[in-house]
């Protein structure tokens, strides 16, 4: 297979098909990889989806779980969760088998 090295130059437009978390993360690391190396970038993302309407047609308001680790790496991006939008924290963990359970505290 033949492959190609692009290389961005100054002002160069990137373009980023949905609004989703590898969407969002890819904008954030391209701007700052770029912005480190000198270079500013204007980037389009592309999202289908209406954010400001609840539900399926729009989205769930919801990020799922997402760990402790990832939400203080969040942090050192200088990407901060707002609380309000934090619905609850898991305070621990059961794990069901066949005939027993297990529950691990947090």
């Amino acid at each position: 297979m033949n492959s190609k090295t692009i290389r961005l130059t100054d002002n160069a437009t990137i373009g980023i098909i949905g609004g989703g978390p590898a969407g969002v993360f890819f904008g954030h690391f391209a701007r700052k990889y770029a912005s480190e190396n000198g270079l500013k970038l204007k980037i389009l993302l592309f999202e289908s989806r209406n954010f400001t309407i609840p539900g399926p047609k729009g989205c769930n308001m919801c990020a799922g779980v997402i760990s402790h680790s990832l939400v203080e790496r969040l942090k050192e991006e200088n990407l901060i969760l707002d609380p309000e939008k934090i619905e609850s924290d898991i305070g621990g963990y059961f794990f069901q088998t066949g005939q027993h359970g297990v529950y691990l505290k947090k």
